[in-house]
């Protein structure tokens, strides 16, 4: 991008990987201040979108953000190879795992609300329990196939790039 491209000498090889732990940590936080804006504004004043499309568009964009530069500099790829060399549980699982638990959260949520909205006082399991597995039919294949695409496609693209940048590795096998 090159908008206040400095030339810099040397860096110190801890300073700057502090600096890069700082940034990630301030990024969760900020992420995790957003959701619970998010949650406590719904909380107080009902789901309205007005209310809470400044915290949505911050964590929409910061994360596509972080994505399309990690994939762009062919860092996604190997994140993921190092991330399943040192882990026991692979990312291919790691995401089926999230997909299936946001689905599930989400589909609490709406079988409670259903149940606290239009439920009387003998139906209000039922109207859960309909509500719960026809959200959890609904999400659960939007959520793990959105992940698991998402990430495939990521994936090839930043090996893509990897194979671009990096040449010479073809040489050595």
């Amino acid at each position: 991008m090159g908008l206040f491209n400095k030339e810099r000498g040397l860096v110190d090889e801890r300073i700057s990987n502090t600096m890069n732990k700082i940034l990630k940590e301030s990024y969760i936080i900020t992420i995790i201040i957003c959701f619970i804006s998010i949650f406590i504004k719904s909380y107080l004043y009902g789901f309205r979108a007005n209310l809470v499309i400044t915290e949505i568009i911050v964590i929409i964009v910061s994360s596509l953000y972080s994505m399309i530069r990690k994939i762009s500099l062919g860092v996604y790829s190997d994140e993921i190879e190092m991330h399943d060399r040192t882990s026991k549980t692979p990312m291919n699982i790691k995401n089926i795992i999230v997909g299936l638990a946001l689905g599930i959260v989400i589909s609490f949520y709406f079988g409670i609300r259903s149940s606290i909205l239009y439920g009387g006082d003998k139906n209000r399991l039922w109207y859960f329990i309909i509500v719960f597995f026809a959200s959890f039919i609904m999400y659960i294949p939007f959520l793990v196939g959105g992940i698991a695409i998402t990430d495939f496609i990521a994936r090839k693209a930043s090996k893509k790039i990897n194979e671009k940048i990096l040449p010479e590795d073809k040489d050595l096998e």
